[in-house]
């Protein structure tokens, strides 16, 4: 598994687990809703300015997202 592949999965684990729609996480981040789908099911690649917008709209640090690596 590549790394933008656990981001990925990683992503939608935290967003489900924190009930968040991808309305909701949408407008936290200003990321598109069809982008945050492309994104969970790793249709695009995950650049430095998205994944911090994600972190940040998941109340999470990039520690934890990448925790398990």
């Amino acid at each position: 598994m590549d790394i933008n592949q656990y981001a990925s999965e990683r992503i939608r684990e935290i967003r489900l687990e924190k009930k968040l729609s991808y309305e909701e996480l949408s407008k936290k981040t200003q990321i598109s809703i069809y982008r945050l789908k492309r994104i969970e099911n790793n249709e695009t690649k995950i650049t430095l300015k998205i994944l911090e917008l994600l972190c940040k709209g998941l109340g999470i640090s990039p520690q934890e997202l990448f925790k398990g690596i």
